[in-house]
């Protein structure tokens, strides 16, 4: 994603005080694309920077072997770690248990990076020493969601299970740049750790975080690790559309004069998950709230309000979490006999990415593979039948994206559900031709209407 150009020698000027200065031309804007990367991996700049190492090699295996002696003296296991995780797991355990054991009680401890740091005189007062190993996170059961990383390690190692720390760059702010010699480009700490011969990638500093899933700044993220050949630099894998699932839900009552009723939810797993469950971590109930109902109404067609109700799961990562609202509203129109609603409730707005945008000179970046689910129910009044319905739809994008789209009508209801997945985070520009046809295909079929019409009245006997 990140490319270095060499500036020749002749456009780089000294005067006699040591200064440089590098006169360049014909410099293109800064793009501004929706779902661009980062743009500090976009931008063209010029570091100018002193450094030991004539070669990119020389430098990453010097600054490896810092970096995983300073990593190793932290986490090293001393014996008041050890007795801790006595006291965390049991000797029957398997080693999956005891990882998960260890990953819950860092978890309930504060992190700092989501609460407050205490000030040097706070500090002082409560005579809380600085923080120079694992031991002293577990005494004062608080740290950084670095230093809570590296607890994890310590006590994992403690428990006897194969673990190393990996620090990587967040891929929200950048991509790591091998040419660009400075290792403090490097910013978040996660754990890998070895589970029956299977590498399973955690990230214990990110409060709230389910065990066994990054938060998405951290997937396809590089930087050093550890490793049984030392300190080497590597990278963490893509999410899969499977582990990261947005699901709407509505259930809905027709009145015969276009006006709905019912319950509506967004219900999440992953990275959107873990998102709110941040948030709710950073703000008020009456903030969280107010956010979700921003979230729900953006999603909702013209004509349709909501009213929050309540969620569900925002204190445990290990469950689906979602929002419930009350819907009310009129929905669709009326001619004569026939009334036409849109067959894809929460996507009546159109809102489809990658469609009005004809080229592409940036790569795209969608954050992490995902999956989204509908399933809406509309209940007929009586005296109204379907007339026609979306047909079934089955759209693929080899080996990137498809979507589905299956209608039942039976007993005076109609069920719509659609799914709609990507596999994929970062695409080449050279692929956004064939991005853009498939949401076309998808945006004509999120078009479709749902006909009902007006039953002919009953003749008598």
């Amino acid at each position: 994603m990140y490319s270095a150009v060499a500036v020749p020698l002749t456009s780089v000027v000294g005067d006699a005080l040591g200064r440089y200065t590098v006169d360049l031309t014909d410099i293109p804007p800064i793009p501004d694309e929706a779902w661009m990367p980062p743009l500090n991996t976009l931008r063209q700049r010029i570091e100018f920077y002193y450094t030991y190492a004539n070669s990119a090699k020389i430098f990453w295996d010097s600054e490896g072997k810092h970096w995983a002696k300073e990593t190793e003296r932290f986490t090293n296991p001393g014996r008041e770690v050890k007795d801790t995780v006595e006291g965390i797991i049991s000797t029957s355990d398997s080693e999956e248990q005891k990882a998960r054991k260890i990953y819950d009680a860092v978890m309930k401890l504060d992190n700092t990076d989501f609460s407050r740091t205490k000030s040097e005189a706070e500090r002082k007062v409560e005579k809380l020493k600085p923080i120079k190993n694992a031991e002293d996170v577990w005494k004062q059961h608080a740290g950084s969601g670095d230093e809570i990383a590296l607890l994890y390690v310590a006590l994992a190692r403690a428990a006897g299970l194969k673990v190393w720390p990996m620090q990587v760059v967040d891929r929200s702010r950048a991509a790591f740049d091998p040419i660009f010699l400075d290792a403090r480009q490097l910013d978040d700490y996660i754990a890998v750790i070895d589970l029956a011969g299977k590498e399973t990638f955690l990230d214990p500093g990110q409060k709230m975080c389910p065990f066994g899933l990054l938060h998405w700044k951290h997937y396809m993220a590089s930087g050093f690790r550890l490793s049984d050949k030392g300190a080497v630099l590597g990278s963490t894998p893509a999410n899969t559309y499977a582990s990261a699932v947005f699901k709407r839900i509505a259930n809905l009552q027709i009145g015969p004069d276009g006006a709905v009723t019912g319950q509506a939810a967004i219900a999440m797993t992953g990275p959107d998950a873990l998102h709110w469950r941040q948030m709710a971590i950073e703000n008020d109930t009456e903030e969280l709230k107010k956010r979700f109902d921003e979230l729900l109404q953006e999603e909702l067609p013209d004509g349709v309000q909501e009213e929050f109700d309540h969620f569900v799961g925002l204190d445990d990562p290990n469950v689906n979490f979602a929002g419930i609202a009350k819907i009310s509203g009129n929905l669709g129109t009326a001619t004569g006999k026939r009334a036409f609603l849109p067959a894809m409730f929460f996507e009546s707005r159109g809102k489809h990415p990658f469609v009005a945008q004809d080229t592409r000179i940036t790569p795209v970046d969608v954050h992490f593979a995902r999956t989204e689910q509908d399933d809406v129910t509309y209940h007929l009044p009586p005296g109204l039948s379907v007339e026609s319905a979306p047909q079934t739809a089955d759209l693929t994008w080899p080996d990137h994206a498809m979507l589905r789209v299956i209608t039942t009508a039976q007993n005076g209801s109609v069920q719509i559900k659609r799914a709609l997945a990507h596999n994929f985070t970062i695409l080449d520009p050279k692929e956004y031709s064939e991005l853009r046809g498939f949401y076309q295909k998808v945006a004509a079929a999120d078009q479709q209407q749902l006909v009902l019409t007006t039953l002919p009245a009953a003749k008598g006997n």
